[in-house]
């Protein structure tokens, strides 16, 4: 997210976080300057999510205190790097890129250190490519850290996503199939999204 009016609609559809991304090699970058008003408007109950792609840990750490609630991992950074950013009370979702070679163990070493795993499609560029990969391979994952379901999900593949079976998945994110331009979302087809999920999560418990 990025554009106010846009990011103000999006939150009054109900997501359970939104994702802003600091990184400037995206066509969706923000710059940290401008956000912080952005993000004391949005609901309380929306958990904010910085994105960032390998900075300086000291840098992270000093985006997150713009008030984020998490920070999202997108590039290399290694186990150590998230031990560090924990010491200092931040709470990590460290993405995967997963490919046919991808090796489920390599999420063991960060085990300890991230609220959350996410998985996405592998590309050349970190995040953005609009496919999905391979989702049994997910069947392999055993670890404790519950985990997001990212990667070119949209409307066309909700249904599917939706009737996944894992038992530490725990959300589904969003992003490139909902645009209509860079970092600017189809409120419609988000607000179905949304309702179909939470629909869906209510027939499960229900």
């Amino acid at each position: 997210m990025r554009d106010e009016a846009n990011t103000k609609a999006i939150a009054a559809a109900g997501p359970d976080m939104l994702g802003f991304i600091f990184y400037a090699g995206s066509k969706r970058a923000v710059d940290a300057s401008t956000i912080v008003g952005l993000l004391e408007q949005l609901p309380k109950g929306i958990q904010k999510v910085a994105v960032c792609v390998g900075l300086h840990s000291a840098k992270a750490a000093e985006i997150y205190q713009l008030g984020f609630d998490y920070l999202q991992l997108h590039g290399g950074e290694d186990a150590d790097y998230c031990r560090a950013l924990k010491a200092a009370g931040v709470s990590i979702i460290k993405a995967f890129q997963v490919d046919a070679g991808f090796e489920v163990r390599v999420t063991e070493a960060y085990q300890d250190y991230c609220a959350y795993f996410l998985f996405d499609t592998a590309s050349a560029q970190p995040g953005g490519s609009g496919r999905s990969f391979d989702w049994s391979l997910l069947q392999a994952y055993a670890g404790t850290v519950p985990f997001l379901l990212s990667g070119g999900l949209g409307l066309q593949n909700l249904e599917a996503a939706m009737a996944l079976r894992h038992p530490r998945l725990v959300g589904l994110d969003f992003n490139s199939r909902l645009e209509t331009a860079p970092a600017i979302k189809d409120i419609i087809q988000t607000s179905i999204i949304i309702n179909k999920i939470k629909e869906h999560d209510q027939n499960q418990t229900g």
